[in-house]
C-alpha cells in the first residue's frame, strides 16, 4: 500500500473532506496544528482511520461530529457530510444534525451514558428529539433497538441504570442509542478499547453487521491495525496531524510506507515473545513525509 495522498471527488461521497487544518493556540503565541491538510472521501463504506496518540484521528472525528473543542480553528476547502456543508451549520442546527445524520459511539459507555436515567430512557432521547412519536412508539423502538443489537429481555433491561451493566452491555446499549434514528454515518471512536480481549471482536463484528445491513458508512478510529485490517475495507494512515498512508484495509499488513510497516511489525504476540520488538524511527519518518 504505497503512500499515495490526493483528493477523489465522487458523485457517492458521503463523507468529502478536503485541506482540513485543525490548529489550537499556544501559550506563546502561536499555533499548533493537530491536522494538517487532511483530504479524503468516502461513500457507504467501512473506513479505518488509524495512528497513535496525537495523530490527529479522534480529532477528525469529533470535527465531523460537530464536536471538536471550542479552542480549535477549523479550515476546509471542503468539509461535506451527506451533502451538508459542515463549515455553514449553525450551533441550532448541530443537535439535529448528529441524530439524523451522524451517530457517534465512544469508548467507554460508562462515561457517554447517564448515570442517573434508566436505560430505556436514554435509548429513547434521540427519538424524543428528532421525531413527533407517542410513548409507546418510542418505548416500542427502544425495545426493539436495544433486541437488535443482542441483548436479552430488553424490557426488563431498559430500566436498569448504567452502573448495572457490565462494559460489553453498556457497549451495546449505546450503539443502539446511535442507531436508532438510522443516521447515514457512524463514527466509533476505539469502540472496544474499554472491554477485555473476549468482547472486543464480538462487540466489533455486531456493529459492522448493524453498519452492513443498514447500508451506512462507518468511520471506524483505532490504534488496532489488526482490528482494522479485518473490518474495514479502506484504511487512512495519519501521523502527526498528516495523512501518510492509505488504501485497502487488508493491504495493511503489506504497505511499503515505513510508518505503516513499523507499526504493523511493533504488535506484541506470541510469535514475537522473548524477542525486542522494532522501534520508530522518527526521523526516517519525517524526512519521508
Amino acid at each position: 500500500m504505497a503512500c499515495a495522498i490526493f483528493w477523489i471527488r465522487a458523485v457517492t461521497d458521503l463523507v468529502a473532506v478536503e485541506n482540513l487544518r485543525i490548529s489550537f493556540p499556544t501559550p506563546g503565541g502561536g499555533r499548533f496544528t493537530a491536522v494538517d491538510g487532511l483530504s479524503f472521501a468516502m461513500g457507504p463504506e467501512k473506513l479505518g482511520i488509524v495512528g497513535e496518540s496525537g495523530s490527529g484521528k479522534t480529532l477528525t472525528a469529533l470535527t465531523l461530529a460537530g464536536l471538536a473543542p471550542k479552542a480549535a480553528q477549523i479550515t476546509a476547502d471542503r468539509l461535506e457530510v451527506a451533502g451538508q456543508d459542515l463549515q455553514k451549520l449553525s450551533a441550532r442546527d448541530w443537535p439535529k444534525f448528529r441524530g439524523d445524520t451522524v451517530g457517534l459511539v465512544m469508548q467507554d459507555p460508562r462515561s457517554a451514558l447517564n448515570p442517573s436515567l434508566p436505560i430505556g430512557r436514554q435509548v429513547e432521547e434521540a427519538l424524543r428529539f428528532h421525531h413527533r412519536l407517542s410513548a409507546k412508539e418510542r418505548r416500542d423502538r427502544a425495545l426493539a433497538a436495544l433486541e437488535s443489537v443482542g441483548l436479552p429481555n430488553p424490557k426488563a433491561l431498559s430500566a436498569l441504570y448504567p452502573h448495572q451493566l457490565s462494559g460489553g452491555m453498556g457497549q451495546r446499549v449505546m450503539i443502539a442509542a446511535m442507531l436508532i434514528n438510522e443516521p447515514k454515518l457512524l463514527i466509533a471512536d476505539e469502540p472496544t478499547s474499554a472491554l477485555d480481549e473476549a468482547l472486543r471482536e464480538q462487540v466489533l463484528e455486531l456493529l459492522v453487521g448493524l453498519v452492513e445491513s443498514r447500508k451506512m458508512g462507518l468511520i471506524l478510529i483505532s490504534h488496532d491495525l489488526v482490528q482494522v485490517a479485518r473490518h474495514c475495507d479502506r484504511a487512512l494512515v495519519m501521523y502527526r496531524g498528516k495523512l501518510v498512508d492509505q488504501g485497502p484495509a487488508a493491504a495493511l499488513p503489506t504497505s511499503t510506507n515505513l510508518y505503516t510497516s513499523t507499526l504493523w511489525a511493533c504488535r506484541p504476540s506470541a510469535t514475537t515473545h522473548g524477542h525486542l520488538l522494532p522501534v520508530l524511527d522518527r526521523a526516517a519518518i519525517e524526512a519521508s513525509l
